[in-house]
């Protein structure tokens, strides 16, 4: 089983979302692959949509299988705490089939400790198997970014790990059949796992710096947007931009961090100030709402939000800021309608049913571009301002400062932005 020339494994990737999918097509061009998902009908659609038989919501089709690659969501709960029921599912699901001589690679993003405390003993509990005597485990972090086409499976560094040597060449022997870069080895799984929660962490801290410097700087009266531009002609400069932090990653990988710290008696000052200063982004532009409202005397404002999902270009709105940001919005009574042209209708419907529309519009008095989307990006100010009730008192929350601030200010919009 080990010699990979003779491609002998049969590869069960397990979550078939952004991450599982496209290692699900990968192996498939070289290995003998199936995809499970506990979502029938995710499985049925993309049945449909790759012409395959090979995918399955059914346990029992994992029988044959002989290297199980475990890559689905790490939430957090309503209390930031980490939620990792998906992933002790996922593993009593593979434990379950699990024979002597497999192997089982981790993917999901975890804090230091999870796979070899918490997966691991799971794994034997259920199967009556030993690691290391009877089975190999082993931790590959995702790297890749939803709808990335520029940074693929192939041409990003995978990170590798075991606690067995000789696994360790065999996964990546695996890995490196779809990897067109070298693979980078880590000496311990722990270290594997605290680089891939590290590297959102850090992003995390940056971007709240920003979102910091970005209040300061409309404090004083200057634009951050001018500002960033002049301090990214430096070389070393970090091209990072104030804005709402949200999504399955760094709006999430930094509680889990956290939450291992505090565990082990360690205190995060430093990312548990930036994670509190990115939630609290949300309250700062619920204010300036309330404010530009106030002071305009608008009477039942109407107020259309241009996207919601997580980030830019994808159809996606797990952990949406923006969602948080119409929810506290709602509660005041106004009249609001957000769009996102990335996400599909009835996925839409269920998280904002009394606040999602199709189409833009006319009559509002405030409009808040939260997601720059290619298509709203093509939007002009002067279209733009065909949309408001009274266009003399056009008010534009611009939060990622798409649009040219002096031209909205020129032709005479109330203009904001972070």
């Amino acid at each position: 089983m080990n010699n990979t020339n003779n491609r002998e494994f049969e590869i069960a990737i397990i979550g078939m979302g952004y991450v599982g999918l496209p290692l699900f097509l990968e192996f498939s061009k070289i290995y003998k692959t199936i995809g499970f998902d506990i979502d029938s009908k995710k499985i049925e659609r993309l049945k449909k949509t790759y012409n395959t038989s090979n995918m399955t919501y059914c346990s029992d089709d994992l029988l044959n299988s002989n290297f199980y690659i475990i890559v689905v969501p790490t939430p957090i709960d309503s209390k930031n705490k980490p939620d990792l029921s998906c992933l002790f599912s996922a593993t009593e699901t593979i434990a379950r089939k699990l024979k002597k001589g497999d192997i089982v690679v981790y993917e999901s993003t975890v804090y230091p400790g999870v796979t070899e405390d918490l997966c691991i003993p799971l794994l034997e509990r259920v199967s009556q198997l030993k690691a290391k005597k009877d089975f190999q485990v082993g931790y590959s972090p995702e790297r890749i970014n939803c709808n990335d086409d520029m940074h693929t499976i192939r041409n990003t560094v995978k990170i590798v790990s075991s606690n067995c040597d000789k696994a360790l060449n065999t996964i990546s022997s695996v890995y490196q059949s779809i990897v067109d870069v070298p693979l980078y080895k880590t000496s311990c799984i722990k270290e594997a796992e605290a680089a891939k929660i590290i590297e959102n962490c850090q992003r995390d801290i940056n971007i709240a710096f920003l979102n910091e410097i970005s209040i300061l700087l409309q404090s004083i009266g200057i634009s951050s947007v001018n500002v960033l531009k002049a301090c990214k002609t430096k070389w070393n400069a970090l091209d990072f931009c104030p804005g709402l932090v949200g999504g399955h990653c760094i709006g999430v990988d930094s509680y889990y961090l956290i939450e291992k710290a505090q565990k082990i008696g360690v205190n995060l000052s430093l990312l548990e100030s930036a994670r509190n200063i990115n939630e609290k982004m949300v309250n700062l532009i619920e204010s300036v709402i309330n404010e530009f409202i106030l002071v305009n005397n608008i009477n039942t404002p109407k107020i259309t939000f241009l996207g919601f999902s997580f980030r830019e270009n994808i159809g996606d709105a797990r952990n949406s800021k923006v969602l948080d940001l119409v929810n506290v919005l709602n509660q005041y009574n106004y009249n609001i309608e957000v769009l996102d042209c990335y996400i599909e209708e009835d996925i839409a419907m269920n998280l904002l049913p009394y606040n999602y529309v199709k189409k833009m519009s006319d009559n509002n008095d405030i409009i808040v571009l939260t997601v720059p989307h290619d298509e709203y990006r093509k939007i002009s100010l002067e279209e733009l301002k065909l949309k408001y009730r009274n266009q003399e008192n056009a008010i534009l929350l611009d939060v990622k400062s798409i649009f040219d601030k002096e031209k909205a200010i020129e032709l005479g919009y109330t203009y904001w932005s972070l």
